[in-house]
Protein backbone atom coordinates (compact mmCIF):
# COMPACT_ATOMS: atom_id res chain seq x y z
CA UNK A 1 0.00 0.00 0.00
CA UNK A 2 1.31 3.69 -0.86
CA UNK A 3 0.96 5.99 1.67
CA UNK A 4 0.92 9.50 0.96
CA UNK A 5 3.73 11.78 3.79
CA UNK A 6 3.73 14.89 4.97
CA UNK A 7 6.99 16.61 6.10
CA UNK A 8 6.59 19.71 7.83
CA UNK A 9 10.52 21.22 8.04
CA UNK A 10 11.04 24.17 9.91
CA UNK A 11 13.27 25.71 12.65
CA UNK A 12 12.20 25.81 16.22
CA UNK A 13 9.24 27.83 17.01
CA UNK A 14 8.46 28.62 13.43
CA UNK A 15 5.05 26.46 13.35
CA UNK A 16 5.77 22.71 12.55
CA UNK A 17 3.23 21.28 15.15
CA UNK A 18 0.69 24.39 14.72
CA UNK A 19 0.38 23.26 11.43
CA UNK A 20 0.44 19.76 11.83
CA UNK A 21 -2.13 20.17 14.62
CA UNK A 22 -4.41 21.64 12.35
CA UNK A 23 -3.79 19.79 9.74
CA UNK A 24 -4.61 16.16 10.83
CA UNK A 25 -8.10 16.46 12.36
CA UNK A 26 -8.85 17.93 8.22
CA UNK A 27 -7.53 14.63 6.83
CA UNK A 28 -9.42 11.62 7.36
CA UNK A 29 -7.47 8.45 7.55
CA UNK A 30 -4.16 10.35 9.37
CA UNK A 31 -1.53 9.60 11.46
CA UNK A 32 0.72 12.38 13.40
CA UNK A 33 4.22 11.12 13.93
CA UNK A 34 7.51 12.54 15.17
CA UNK A 35 10.60 11.72 14.07
CA UNK A 36 11.88 12.64 17.76
CA UNK A 37 9.78 10.48 19.52
CA UNK A 38 12.20 8.17 21.00
CA UNK A 39 14.21 11.67 22.25
CA UNK A 40 11.38 12.35 24.13
CA UNK A 41 10.44 8.83 25.35
CA UNK A 42 13.91 8.43 26.25
CA UNK A 43 14.41 12.19 28.31
CA UNK A 44 10.98 11.24 29.95
CA UNK A 45 12.07 8.01 31.04
CA UNK A 46 15.72 9.09 32.68
CA UNK A 47 13.94 12.09 34.57
CA UNK A 48 10.92 9.67 35.42
CA UNK A 49 8.62 12.79 34.17
CA UNK A 50 5.10 12.28 35.32
CA UNK A 51 2.41 13.73 32.86
CA UNK A 52 2.30 17.22 33.95
CA UNK A 53 6.10 17.38 34.28
CA UNK A 54 6.17 16.49 30.50
CA UNK A 55 3.98 19.02 29.36
CA UNK A 56 5.84 21.67 31.50
CA UNK A 57 8.69 20.14 29.07
CA UNK A 58 7.45 20.23 25.87
CA UNK A 59 5.45 23.57 26.54
CA UNK A 60 9.23 25.04 27.64
CA UNK A 61 11.22 22.98 25.16
CA UNK A 62 13.87 25.49 24.57
CA UNK A 63 13.86 26.64 28.34
CA UNK A 64 16.35 25.38 31.31
CA UNK A 65 14.17 24.16 33.46
CA UNK A 66 15.13 22.48 36.89
CA UNK A 67 13.88 19.07 36.73
CA UNK A 68 16.20 18.44 33.69
CA UNK A 69 19.32 19.97 35.61
CA UNK A 70 19.12 23.17 34.03
CA UNK A 71 18.78 22.05 30.64
CA UNK A 72 16.27 22.51 27.97
CA UNK A 73 14.26 19.64 26.92
CA UNK A 74 15.38 20.16 23.37
CA UNK A 75 19.12 20.88 24.05
CA UNK A 76 18.41 17.14 25.54
CA UNK A 77 16.99 15.90 22.64
CA UNK A 78 20.18 17.01 20.81
CA UNK A 79 22.72 15.27 23.18
CA UNK A 80 21.11 12.33 23.05
CA UNK A 81 20.51 12.09 19.43
CA UNK A 82 24.48 13.64 18.23
CA UNK A 83 26.38 12.37 21.66
CA UNK A 84 24.66 8.30 21.64
CA UNK A 85 22.45 7.52 19.19
CA UNK A 86 23.87 8.60 15.51
CA UNK A 87 27.09 7.75 16.82
CA UNK A 88 26.30 4.16 17.29
CA UNK A 89 23.54 3.65 14.83
CA UNK A 90 24.35 5.93 11.77
CA UNK A 91 23.09 9.38 10.32
CA UNK A 92 19.78 7.95 9.65
CA UNK A 93 19.12 5.77 12.58
CA UNK A 94 16.09 7.87 13.91
CA UNK A 95 14.56 7.38 10.35
CA UNK A 96 14.70 3.45 10.36
CA UNK A 97 13.37 3.59 14.03
CA UNK A 98 10.15 5.78 12.43
CA UNK A 99 10.10 3.39 9.26
CA UNK A 100 9.59 0.41 12.01
CA UNK A 101 6.71 2.23 13.60
CA UNK A 102 4.98 3.71 10.52
CA UNK A 103 5.24 -0.33 8.64
CA UNK A 104 3.00 -1.13 11.12
CA UNK A 105 0.35 1.78 10.63
CA UNK A 106 -2.50 1.63 8.10
CA UNK A 107 -3.24 4.80 7.84
CA UNK A 108 -3.26 6.99 4.40
CA UNK A 109 -1.24 9.85 5.20
CA UNK A 110 1.44 10.19 7.81
CA UNK A 111 2.01 13.78 9.12
CA UNK A 112 5.30 14.39 10.69
CA UNK A 113 6.20 18.00 12.13
CA UNK A 114 9.80 17.49 12.90
CA UNK A 115 11.60 16.40 9.91
CA UNK A 116 15.23 18.31 9.62
CA UNK A 117 17.98 15.67 8.25
CA UNK A 118 18.30 14.27 4.79
CA UNK A 119 19.41 10.97 6.26
CA UNK A 120 16.65 10.56 8.11
CA UNK A 121 14.18 10.78 5.46
CA UNK A 122 15.34 8.13 3.24
CA UNK A 123 14.10 5.45 5.34
CA UNK A 124 10.53 6.09 5.22
CA UNK A 125 10.62 6.54 0.84
CA UNK A 126 9.90 2.76 -0.12
CA UNK A 127 6.26 3.86 2.19
CA UNK A 128 5.66 6.00 -0.09
CA UNK A 129 7.04 5.11 -3.69
CA UNK A 130 4.52 4.68 -6.18
CA UNK A 131 4.23 1.75 -9.05
CA UNK A 132 5.93 4.25 -11.54
CA UNK A 133 8.96 4.84 -9.17
CA UNK A 134 7.92 8.46 -8.11
CA UNK A 135 7.20 9.30 -4.25
CA UNK A 136 4.24 10.44 -2.73
CA UNK A 137 5.65 13.12 -0.65
CA UNK A 138 4.80 16.57 0.03
CA UNK A 139 7.59 18.39 1.79
CA UNK A 140 6.84 21.62 3.13
CA UNK A 141 9.64 24.42 3.96
CA UNK A 142 7.78 26.94 6.87
CA UNK A 143 9.96 30.35 7.19
CA UNK A 144 8.76 32.39 10.41
CA UNK A 145 10.82 36.21 10.80
CA UNK A 146 13.06 35.21 13.92
CA UNK A 147 13.26 31.56 13.65
CA UNK A 148 16.10 29.77 12.29
CA UNK A 149 18.49 26.99 12.53
CA UNK A 150 21.06 28.61 14.73
CA UNK A 151 20.58 26.65 17.78
CA UNK A 152 19.57 23.50 16.54
CA UNK A 153 21.36 20.91 14.69
CA UNK A 154 18.58 20.22 12.20
CA UNK A 155 17.85 22.28 8.57
CA UNK A 156 16.00 22.47 5.85
CA UNK A 157 15.97 19.47 4.19
CA UNK A 158 15.80 18.16 -0.21
CA UNK A 159 14.46 14.93 -1.15
CA UNK A 160 15.63 14.40 -5.19
CA UNK A 161 12.45 14.88 -6.90
CA UNK A 162 10.64 16.45 -4.56
CA UNK A 163 10.33 20.29 -4.76
CA UNK A 164 9.65 21.93 -1.71
CA UNK A 165 6.62 24.33 -1.15
CA UNK A 166 7.18 27.22 1.32
CA UNK A 167 5.16 28.65 3.62
CA UNK A 168 5.97 32.04 5.02
CA UNK A 169 4.32 31.96 8.76
CA UNK A 170 4.20 35.66 9.21
CA UNK A 171 1.23 36.56 9.81
CA UNK A 172 -1.63 36.19 12.50
CA UNK A 173 -2.29 32.23 13.10
CA UNK A 174 -5.71 32.62 11.32
CA UNK A 175 -4.18 33.71 8.26
CA UNK A 176 -1.19 30.95 8.58
CA UNK A 177 -4.01 28.36 9.26
CA UNK A 178 -5.67 29.78 5.54
CA UNK A 179 -2.66 29.39 4.05
CA UNK A 180 -2.17 25.98 4.66
CA UNK A 181 -5.78 25.00 3.85
CA UNK A 182 -5.29 26.87 0.62
CA UNK A 183 -1.85 25.25 -0.25
CA UNK A 184 -1.01 22.07 1.43
CA UNK A 185 -4.65 20.81 2.64
CA UNK A 186 -5.81 19.62 -1.28
CA UNK A 187 -2.61 18.07 -2.03
CA UNK A 188 -3.20 15.75 1.16
CA UNK A 189 -6.54 14.97 0.40
CA UNK A 190 -6.42 14.47 -3.43
CA UNK A 191 -6.38 10.35 -4.54
CA UNK A 192 -3.45 8.94 -3.32
CA UNK A 193 -1.20 7.78 -6.38
CA UNK A 194 -3.12 10.58 -8.51
CA UNK A 195 -1.22 13.72 -6.51
CA UNK A 196 1.53 15.27 -8.91
CA UNK A 197 4.64 16.69 -7.92
CA UNK A 198 4.67 19.28 -4.90
CA UNK A 199 5.14 22.98 -7.09
CA UNK A 200 6.59 26.24 -5.23
CA UNK A 201 3.64 28.10 -3.46
CA UNK A 202 4.61 31.79 -2.39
Amino acid sequence: MTQRILLLNAPPEAGKDTAADYLAPLVPDSFQFKMSQPLKDAVRAIFSLTDAEYDLCEANKGSPLPLLLNHSFRNWHIDISESLVKPRGGSAAFGYLAHRKLSRRNESVLISSDTGFDDEVTPLLPLCMRADGTLDVVLVHIYRPGKDFSKDSRNYIQIPGVTPIRIDNDQGTAEYYEKLRQVILPLLLAPIDHIGMATQAA
